[in-house]
Protein backbone atom coordinates (compact mmCIF):
# COMPACT_ATOMS: atom_id res chain seq x y z
CA UNK A 1 0.00 0.00 0.00
CA UNK A 2 2.51 2.61 0.67
CA UNK A 3 4.33 1.67 -2.54
CA UNK A 4 1.19 2.51 -4.28
CA UNK A 5 1.25 5.59 -2.22
CA UNK A 6 4.55 6.69 -3.38
CA UNK A 7 4.02 5.96 -6.84
CA UNK A 8 0.91 8.06 -6.98
CA UNK A 9 3.20 10.89 -5.45
CA UNK A 10 5.58 10.56 -7.68
CA UNK A 11 3.46 10.71 -10.85
CA UNK A 12 1.15 13.70 -9.44
CA UNK A 13 4.28 15.75 -8.84
CA UNK A 14 6.26 14.53 -11.66
CA UNK A 15 4.88 16.46 -14.50
CA UNK A 16 3.41 19.75 -16.22
CA UNK A 17 -0.07 20.80 -16.86
CA UNK A 18 -1.95 18.45 -18.84
CA UNK A 19 -5.38 19.29 -20.59
CA UNK A 20 -8.28 18.58 -19.36
CA UNK A 21 -9.09 16.71 -22.32
CA UNK A 22 -6.27 14.42 -21.31
CA UNK A 23 -7.73 13.84 -17.46
CA UNK A 24 -7.57 10.22 -16.59
CA UNK A 25 -10.57 10.31 -14.25
CA UNK A 26 -13.05 10.88 -18.14
CA UNK A 27 -11.67 8.14 -19.85
CA UNK A 28 -14.46 5.72 -20.11
CA UNK A 29 -11.86 2.94 -20.82
CA UNK A 30 -8.24 2.43 -18.88
CA UNK A 31 -6.99 -0.20 -21.50
CA UNK A 32 -5.49 -1.98 -19.06
CA UNK A 33 -5.92 -5.94 -17.88
CA UNK A 34 -8.19 -4.87 -15.21
CA UNK A 35 -9.28 -1.75 -16.68
CA UNK A 36 -8.27 0.33 -13.56
CA UNK A 37 -7.16 3.78 -13.18
CA UNK A 38 -3.39 4.70 -14.34
CA UNK A 39 -2.09 6.39 -11.89
CA UNK A 40 0.99 6.87 -13.88
CA UNK A 41 -1.44 9.76 -15.90
CA UNK A 42 -2.97 11.32 -12.99
CA UNK A 43 -1.66 14.89 -11.94
CA UNK A 44 -2.63 16.83 -9.15
CA UNK A 45 -4.33 19.42 -11.54
CA UNK A 46 -6.59 16.91 -12.88
CA UNK A 47 -8.50 16.65 -9.60
CA UNK A 48 -10.31 19.89 -9.28
CA UNK A 49 -11.74 19.44 -12.77
CA UNK A 50 -12.86 15.93 -12.38
CA UNK A 51 -14.57 16.61 -8.87
CA UNK A 52 -16.32 19.59 -10.76
CA UNK A 53 -17.57 17.64 -13.34
CA UNK A 54 -18.34 14.75 -10.52
CA UNK A 55 -20.54 17.08 -8.47
CA UNK A 56 -22.19 18.30 -11.61
CA UNK A 57 -23.21 14.70 -12.68
CA UNK A 58 -24.22 13.43 -9.46
CA UNK A 59 -25.91 16.62 -9.01
CA UNK A 60 -28.24 15.65 -11.94
CA UNK A 61 -28.39 11.83 -11.35
CA UNK A 62 -29.78 13.55 -7.80
CA UNK A 63 -32.28 15.30 -9.20
CA UNK A 64 -33.82 12.63 -11.94
CA UNK A 65 -34.16 10.30 -8.95
CA UNK A 66 -35.97 13.29 -6.79
CA UNK A 67 -38.11 14.06 -9.74
CA UNK A 68 -38.95 11.03 -10.98
CA UNK A 69 -43.05 10.75 -11.06
CA UNK A 70 -43.03 7.10 -10.76
CA UNK A 71 -43.92 5.73 -7.62
CA UNK A 72 -41.10 5.15 -5.10
CA UNK A 73 -39.48 1.77 -5.23
CA UNK A 74 -36.25 -0.20 -3.73
CA UNK A 75 -34.73 0.21 -7.62
CA UNK A 76 -36.11 3.38 -8.95
CA UNK A 77 -34.79 5.09 -5.41
CA UNK A 78 -32.68 3.51 -3.21
CA UNK A 79 -30.44 1.75 -5.53
CA UNK A 80 -30.32 4.55 -7.93
CA UNK A 81 -29.08 6.70 -5.11
CA UNK A 82 -26.74 3.90 -4.13
CA UNK A 83 -25.55 3.97 -8.22
CA UNK A 84 -25.22 7.44 -8.22
CA UNK A 85 -22.22 9.18 -8.44
CA UNK A 86 -19.81 6.94 -9.55
CA UNK A 87 -16.84 9.86 -11.10
CA UNK A 88 -17.19 11.68 -7.86
CA UNK A 89 -16.71 8.67 -6.14
CA UNK A 90 -13.82 7.10 -8.15
CA UNK A 91 -11.90 10.49 -7.89
CA UNK A 92 -12.87 10.77 -4.09
CA UNK A 93 -11.00 7.91 -3.47
CA UNK A 94 -7.78 8.59 -5.42
CA UNK A 95 -7.78 12.18 -3.97
CA UNK A 96 -8.25 10.86 0.46
CA UNK A 97 -5.90 7.89 -0.25
CA UNK A 98 -3.30 10.48 -1.42
CA UNK A 99 -4.07 13.03 1.09
CA UNK A 100 -4.21 10.53 3.95
CA UNK A 101 -0.53 9.72 2.91
CA UNK A 102 1.23 12.95 1.63
CA UNK A 103 1.22 16.42 2.94
CA UNK A 104 2.40 18.89 0.37
CA UNK A 105 1.52 22.57 0.29
CA UNK A 106 -0.83 22.45 -3.06
CA UNK A 107 -1.95 19.16 -1.91
CA UNK A 108 -3.64 20.49 1.36
CA UNK A 109 -4.77 23.51 -0.56
CA UNK A 110 -6.46 21.51 -2.69
CA UNK A 111 -7.82 19.57 0.15
CA UNK A 112 -9.45 22.36 1.39
CA UNK A 113 -10.91 24.01 -1.22
CA UNK A 114 -12.52 20.31 -2.04
CA UNK A 115 -13.75 19.51 1.71
CA UNK A 116 -15.52 23.12 1.38
CA UNK A 117 -17.14 21.82 -1.83
CA UNK A 118 -17.88 18.27 -0.77
CA UNK A 119 -19.65 19.63 2.28
CA UNK A 120 -21.87 21.84 0.49
CA UNK A 121 -22.46 18.87 -1.89
CA UNK A 122 -23.26 16.89 0.63
CA UNK A 123 -25.74 19.30 2.56
CA UNK A 124 -27.73 19.84 -0.85
CA UNK A 125 -28.60 16.08 -1.51
CA UNK A 126 -29.44 15.66 2.64
CA UNK A 127 -32.07 18.79 2.64
CA UNK A 128 -33.05 17.51 -0.63
CA UNK A 129 -36.87 16.76 0.55
CA UNK A 130 -38.52 15.48 -2.67
CA UNK A 131 -35.43 12.84 -2.30
CA UNK A 132 -35.70 12.28 1.12
CA UNK A 133 -39.95 11.69 0.51
CA UNK A 134 -39.10 9.23 -1.78
CA UNK A 135 -36.59 7.46 0.27
CA UNK A 136 -39.47 7.12 3.35
CA UNK A 137 -41.57 6.04 0.92
CA UNK A 138 -39.54 3.65 0.28
CA UNK A 139 -38.70 2.77 4.07
CA UNK A 140 -42.18 2.90 5.35
CA UNK A 141 -42.81 -0.09 2.89
CA UNK A 142 -39.81 -1.97 3.92
CA UNK A 143 -41.95 -4.85 5.76
CA UNK A 144 -43.73 -5.57 2.77
CA UNK A 145 -41.03 -5.56 0.35
CA UNK A 146 -39.27 -8.77 -0.57
CA UNK A 147 -35.47 -7.44 -0.03
CA UNK A 148 -32.48 -9.35 0.49
CA UNK A 149 -30.56 -9.16 3.72
CA UNK A 150 -28.16 -6.23 1.50
CA UNK A 151 -31.00 -4.50 0.05
CA UNK A 152 -32.26 -4.25 3.64
CA UNK A 153 -29.34 -3.33 5.27
CA UNK A 154 -28.64 -0.59 1.89
CA UNK A 155 -32.23 0.79 2.55
CA UNK A 156 -32.01 1.28 6.45
CA UNK A 157 -28.54 3.31 6.20
CA UNK A 158 -30.09 5.15 3.29
CA UNK A 159 -32.80 6.09 5.97
CA UNK A 160 -30.72 6.76 8.85
CA UNK A 161 -27.99 8.87 6.77
CA UNK A 162 -30.89 11.12 6.24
Amino acid sequence: MRILHLIIMSVLLSGATVATAANPFFAKKYGNPHETLPFDKVKLEHFMPAFEKGFAQHEREIKAIAANKALPTFDNTIAALDYSGQLLHDVSAVFYTLTGSENTDELMALSTRISAMQTAHSNKISLNEPLFSRIKAVYDQRDALTLSVEQRKLLEDTYESF
